[in-house]
């Protein structure tokens, strides 16, 4: 038995195909009742399947894991789902198409799970999930055999607008009011060229600057203008700032700022090479590590 390869003995772990998603701005309740349930509903009694489960935060995300009998081809179990998925495209709400749904296959638990951290007070958690996914994520999921590195909570960097109601009730405005005046002036858009295929061979490339990325560009933003020639700026009822994205999650490691990345591996892939692979990585790493920022393997199948 010592002799014979890993890949020899019998696939005792079910496989299983995950679906994440995102609503931004709504909680747990209405992740699980205006997607979860139509996602469910879509894809239950699909082919091979054995149960599902399904999960939503106060965050807006949400994920249902589809788990099938032993034996099952995990290509063609998530092949099923994604069809099944696509039937119910329609009674999804906008906002979570645009976000985008993920079907992703592997193997259910957590094969390993790698804790940064930061003894540093200059570096917060959102700071160090942004470290992360630019510098250390993206590597570990090129990994032969990693299906998914998923970090717990979402603190990505974002632009709050801290609404202040009572401003908003004395201008006769709504939230939403403020919401389309955001989305009308911050935008991407492609504004093409000027005499393109003209007798004269002369084109000028349009330029956009694209979204905002300053507070201070954010509080410029026209609300309302009057009759008068006043104008209500986004700054008269609201406060702007770059934070995070979600204040609902605070993650510590040995009681420091710490994000912590649990890591999935695909059916038939072998756990030990991953997780010596993703060790190399994490000692590469550690050489341009931010001063006062460390990381711990605080669980592997293989230990």
């Amino acid at each position: 038995m010592l002799s014979l390869p890993i890949t020899r003995f019998p696939d005792i772990a079910p496989p299983s195909v995950n679906v994440s998603l995102s609503y931004p701005g709504a909680n747990s309740e209405t992740v699980a009742k205006a997607v979860l349930l139509p996602v469910e509903e879509a894809i239950n009694g699909v082919e091979g399947m054995t149960y599902i489960n399904s999960r939503a935060s106060n965050s807006g995300s949400g994920s249902i894991t589809v788990y099938f009998e032993v034996g099952m081809d995990p290509d063609l179990a998530a092949v099923n789902v994604q069809n099944r998925l696509s039937v119910a495209m329609n009674q999804i709400p906008s906002e979570v198409v645009q976000q985008g749904i993920t079907t992703t296959k592997r193997q259910a638990g957590n094969m390993m799970t790698i804790d940064i951290f930061s003894k540093d007070t200059l570096f917060d958690e959102t700071f160090l999930q942004a470290y992360a996914k630019n510098n250390i994520i993206r590597e570990i999921l090129r990994v032969q055999g990693v299906a998914q590195a998923n970090l717990l909570g979402s603190r990505d960097y974002s632009m709050r607008t801290w609404l202040l109601p009572e401003k908003l009730a004395s201008y006769g405005l709504t939230p939403q009011d403020v919401i389309d005046a955001i989305k009308d002036q911050s935008f991407e858009i492609a504004p093409g060229s000027f005499g393109e295929n003209s007798d004269e061979m002369f084109e000028t490339i349009l330029k956009y600057r694209g979204r905002f990325n300053l507070p201070k560009e954010y509080e410029n933003i026209v609300i309302r203008s009057n009759s008068d020639g006043s104008v209500l700026y986004l700054r008269d009822v609201a406060r702007v700032e770059f934070g995070a994205s979600n204040y609902g999650s605070d993650n510590k490691v040995n009681g420091y700022p710490g994000v912590t990345i649990n890591i999935q591996q695909t059916n038939g892939s072998n756990a030990r090479e991953i997780d010596i692979a993703i060790r190399k990585i994490l000692e590469r790493a550690k050489e341009d590590f931010p001063e006062g920022v460390f990381y711990n393997v605080s669980y592997s199948v293989r230990d």
